[in-house]
């Protein structure tokens, strides 16, 4: 046949001119060495393989959120990190700081801790007449009110006090009254009031215009009273470049409000920056109402040491304090129960310098300064002794910068916290629980946190065990969430994330409200993603004496003992390994010898499998070759 003869003649010529290259020596570049079979493809290993980014990545993508974000998750019992993406990265923590804050308390003070306020006679007292100053001396109560002040009032009438000779004395307790936690805040911020041992309704004030016209009145409002107080005024002033103004003011506080919000009724809530003149004029007034009229006023710092008792009040153990703080986030307390706490510790850098004099603790030098003086170390020095018990407790070095906060309440950018040393911190407060504990937490300041809940994909088992328990942390463009994490699968985790953009804080603080949606949302997505990772079931391990994938075996029965396979089973489904034949090439390969067994490893993920000499590596499961 003609083709078939043209065809043959193809093929003999192209043989000929291969002998005579390859006889001549004559070979090109291209052609020398040339093996004379093709090779198999050595793949990589799985440890030389880079592990799949965990799927945390991709939420953190998908939030498209600016700035710099990192978290830790740790098992509890074990240590055994679930993930962690920049664990030592340091952030602004904002209110997260509070969670530390409450642990130092319920450790240095005792969870049954009350806090005591007294009024006290300095001279004698009898038939109803003191001859002399009464004192109002605060213990630090976070909590006192207007309430809880005119039953103490109250209290002193019943045991027959009708008149005061003398004045009545604020003692604001055993540090100096700061001004405001943050000085850097809106002035007419209420949450950044003045703190002092001598507090009332979280040292902030109401004001109340009923409109037309009507002068506004300052009442120092709680739950089930609300006296007027001429200590701080607000004053009506013609139109101004903004609604309400701080005006500089020696004899007192005083805010200029503009005359038109007084044509529609309005309600303000202000700081106070001077609690001890502050609580002395409300007290003041419920006194005269009872017909006890003292002759004066006074701050006077340290004039209830020695004093004689006539009446006190009691707060509520310190747990439900911490419990209302941490709910409510609020910093006045978180500032109060942490002074309190580090003044109760007495090797810290705080207690040392509230050294007594003459009784009155407030000439400590702090760098050099009477603490007196230098009212801004106040806190700064507080925090020091918070940090150095962090240190101790949770086993890191004193002073890392990881766990370095200025202040209690966490209101400032100065303070810096890591996902790491927050964590170290969690593990080592979980503790043992009391009666009545939730069972699903940790003991300790666990059980005073907030629950959460967040979604989990459907047909989650056991929903009932799951248990998110956290303090959450604001502040433009800063966010923080701390805490633990019951799992349905049984297991005990501790996490924080942060995330801080401090550039667009710095900036014009626009898209601060999307921001902060995102960061919330990537939250949520992030622990309902750790929850899935905790409780996956861990990839099994090759148990000794059996071979790598790859390897090869004379017989089915050997490869299968050899990769843990039962027999008769082409592959162990928990593991994603089988054994496949497998014949060599070329002279004094395996296929001389007859058929060998290669022991499969899992499909890699995105693989589409891949083919290995025996010995050398992966072959996709379930794939069989005969070469």
């Amino acid at each position: 046949m003609p083709g078939m003869t043209f065809a043959c003649f193809r093929f003999a010529a192209a043989l000929g001119l291969a002998a005579a290259i390859f006889a001549t020596g004559a070979a090109g570049p291209a052609l020398a060495g040339a093996p004379l079979s093709a090779p198999f493809p050595v793949p990589r290993s799985k440890a030389e393989l880079p592990p799949p980014p965990p799927p945390t990545r991709a939420l953190l993508d998908r939030a498209r959120l600016t700035g710099v974000t990192g978290w830790l998750v740790v098992d509890i019992d074990t240590g055994a990190v679930v993930d962690a993406y920049r664990p030592g990265q340091r952030f602004v923590p904002a209110s997260v700081a509070k969670l530390p804050t409450a642990a130092y308390a319920l450790d240095r003070l005792g969870p049954d801790h009350r806090f005591v306020t007294r009024l006290a006679a300095r001279g004698s007292f009898s038939g109803g007449t003191l001859q002399g100053d009464l004192v109002l001396a605060g213990g630090g109560d976070p909590e006192f009110d207007s309430d809880a002040l005119a039953a103490l009032i109250d209290r002193v009438a019943r045991i027959g006090l009708t008149r005061v000779t003398g004045r009545l004395l604020a003692d604001p307790g055993p540090w100096p009254e700061i001004p405001s936690i943050e000085p850097n805040q809106p002035a007419d911020a209420s949450y950044n009031p003045g703190v002092a041992g001598l507090s009332l309704n979280f040292n902030r004030v109401r004001v109340e215009w009923p409109g037309r016209g009507a002068a506004p009145v300052v009442v120092a409002h709680a739950a089930r009273s609300r006296p007027p107080t001429a200590a701080i005024r607000v004053e009506p002033v013609a139109p101004a470049a903004a609604p309400l103004v701080a005006a500089d003011d020696t004899q007192g506080e005083r805010w200029l409000l503009d005359a038109r919000s007084l044509r529609r009724p309005g309600a303000r809530w202000l700081p106070v920056r001077q609690p001890g003149a502050y609580v002395a004029d409300v007290a003041r007034g419920l006194m005269e109402n009872r017909g006890i009229a003292p002759r004066a006023v006074a701050v006077a710092p340290g004039s209830g040491v020695g004093a004689r008792s006539l009446g006190e009040h009691r707060s509520r153990p310190l747990s439900g304090i911490l419990a209302r703080m941490l709910y409510h986030s609020t910093n006045v307390s978180a500032e109060l129960v942490g002074l309190a706490a580090a003044a109760a510790e007495p090797q810290g850098a705080f207690a040392r310098a509230l050294a007594p004099a003459s009784g009155v603790q407030v000439t400590a030098r702090a760098g050099g300064t009477r603490l007196a003086d230098n009212v801004r170390g106040v806190l700064p020095l507080s925090a020091q002794s918070l940090n150095a018990w962090a240190a101790r407790r949770a086993g890191f070095a004193a002073g890392d910068p990881g766990f370095a906060l200025t202040n209690h309440s966490g209101l400032s950018v100065a303070s810096r916290l890591s996902p790491e040393r927050t964590v170290d911190l969690l593990r080592a407060l979980a503790g043992p629980r009391r009666a009545g504990d939730d069972p699903l937490l940790p003991g300790g300041v666990a059980q005073l946190l907030r629950t959460y809940g967040v979604d989990l994909p459907e047909g989650t088992e056991r929903l009932d065990r799951v248990r998110i328990a956290a303090k959450t942390g604001t502040m433009t463009f800063v966010r923080g969430l701390a805490g633990y994490v019951h799992t349905p699968g049984e297991r005990r985790l501790a996490f924080a994330v942060f995330s801080n953009d401090l550039a667009r804080r710095d900036g014009t603080r626009r898209g601060a409200r999307t921001w902060m949606a995102r960061a919330r949302t990537l939250e949520r997505a992030l622990l309902a993603a750790w929850i899935q990772m905790a409780d996956a079931p861990p990839p099994k391990r090759r148990a000794s004496g059996m071979l790598p994938a790859g390897s090869t075996a004379d017989t089915p029965a050997k490869a299968r003992a050899a990769a843990a396979i039962p027999a008769g089973h082409g592959a162990a489904p928990a593991a994603g390994r089988s054994v496949v034949p497998i014949r060599g090439r070329g002279a004094g390969s395996a296929a001389s010898a007859g058929p060998r067994w290669t022991v499969v490893g899992p499909r890699m993920p995105g693989s589409t499998g891949s083919l290995a000499a025996p010995g050398t590596g992966l072959l996709d499961p379930g794939t069989a070759t005969t070469d």
